[in-house]
């Protein structure tokens, strides 16, 4: 998957939603960085990327193929009680989806951050890129 350009649409969409959680602050995009934002709230740093994504209804499997190189670079940040790596994507059609994601796992959260129930999804090593 190639990096492309930045989410505009998608910034433009995610950063309500974002301020509904706590603090925002954009990352400025110089070089290569892991995230668009960092959200601090409720005890908490969110560390998320925002990304379109096409077909929306993947399992977590194939967004981690789809998705390796920034799922990747969010997993080199390191994991802390009170860092939480996100992956947020979106459709053409403005619906949204986002994952926490573990060193070796993918779960599908709510808008505020709560896991969902049953969607906890072990990938055991990540994936390689296709």
């Amino acid at each position: 998957m190639s990096k492309g350009r930045p989410p505009a649409q998608g910034m433009e969409e995610a950063l309500p939603l974002a301020r509904s959680r706590g603090l925002v602050m954009q990352i400025v995009r110089d070089g290569e960085p892991p995230a668009e934002l960092v959200v601090i709230g409720d005890g908490a740093i969110i560390i998320a990327r925002i990304r379109r994504a096409a077909p929306f209804r993947r399992t977590p499997e194939e967004l981690e193929q789809d998705h390796y190189d920034q799922i990747h670079q969010l997993r080199r940040i390191p994991e802390r009680v009170v860092v939480s790596r996100e992956f947020w994507i979106y459709s053409k059609k403005n619906s949204w989806r986002y994952f926490r994601i573990g060193d070796s796992s993918l779960t599908e959260i709510g808008r505020d951050g709560s896991p969902l129930t049953g969607c906890q999804k072990e990938t055991g090593s990540p994936p390689s890129p296709k």
